[in-house]
């Protein structure tokens, strides 16, 4: 049977509709291709802004606890030297002579709430002051440590065995020190430099941090490498708290380490004077401190 083309009108019109149902299709799968790209574009767009938002807000309030952690601290020591003409010792004794409790036990009764009131003296009263702080009496009260001696970038659990246990904020152990190894009070007229560049309290970081009752601090000797420099949050700013009752950022721009590499070696003297610290935690020492301060706060940001 011969085949016959169909006539040339219904031909034409089905060619017509045929591309017309394409140019459909395509004209549909571009519009919801730029639709979906839209939407997404636009959750990506918010969820990265989010993320920013969230961070940036992150690094204000940890920014913000810093401070107000150092200051309270600032304040109770202040307090202290109104009270006693002094700064408290670096860690009690009894009468034997032997170490027994930190500054920071010292401290408790110092800190006032917003009546002028102590706000930790019943903690300061249960203290056995006659007893070292790892005696069963004063152990058991490792787990109170108020919390302004932790700071807000530590990582260490807030529950298990070491909870509460370990503070971020140390003094400064030296012979030239506000806070002398041989446990001498040390008053502001003993403080020949400039108190806002004198330091009375660092913050170190969670590898440096201790039992908060132990009569430990941060040893310095700027001529040991193992001494030079405290552990640190961020390897080039160190958060210090001042006689005046300032907190500053110290800024550190080249590693300490770096001075115990040069060829030839420093002497103790020159490591000493090279190391950027050494104005800020020696009392009678100001000399270029005013180079390594920071912008307040301003490159402070959780670990």
């Amino acid at each position: 049977m011969k085949h016959t083309a169909p006539p040339p009108d219904k031909l034409i019109l089905k060619r017509k509709g045929h591309k017309r149902h394409h140019r459909r299709q395509n004209y549909h799968f571009a519009r919801w291709f730029w639709v979906f790209f839209i939407l997404i574009s636009v959750g990506a767009g918010a969820y990265i802004w989010n993320e920013i938002t969230l961070k940036q807000h992150k690094t204000e309030r940890i920014q913000g606890e810093i401070i107000t952690n150092m200051e309270s601290i600032l304040k109770a020591l202040n307090e202290y030297h109104r009270v006693h003409g002094m700064f408290p010792p670096a860690y009690q004794t009894n009468s034997k002579g032997d170490r027994t409790l930190s500054w920071r036990v010292a401290l408790l009764p110092y800190f006032l709430d917003a009546n002028g009131q102590p706000k930790y003296q019943d903690l300061y009263d249960s203290f056995n002051q006659k007893e070292a702080w790892s005696h069963k009496d004063n152990a058991a009260l490792l787990d109170r440590m108020p919390p302004e001696y932790r700071s807000p970038r530590c990582e260490i659990p807030a529950t298990g065995e070491e909870a509460g246990h370990l503070t971020n904020y140390l003094t400064i152990r030296n012979p030239n020190s506000v806070f002398p190894d041989d446990c001498s009070p040390v008053s502001k007229s003993r403080i020949p430099d400039r108190l806002d560049s004198t330091v009375l309290v660092i913050e170190v970081s969670d590898e440096g941090a201790i039992e908060w009752t132990k009569p430990d601090d941060f040893e310095f000797d700027p001529a040991r490498l193992g001494t030079a420099v405290p552990k640190m949050f961020q390897p080039d700013l160190l958060i210090c708290g001042m006689s005046n009752g300032d907190v500053v950022p110290v800024s550190i721009p080249t590693p300490i380490s770096h001075l115990f590499k040069q060829n030839p070696p420093l002497s103790p003297e020159e490591l000493a004077k090279q190391n950027p610290l050494t104005p800020y935690f020696l009392r009678n020492d100001s000399e270029s401190a005013d180079s390594a301060v920071s912008a307040p706060a301003a490159d402070v940001s959780p670990e």
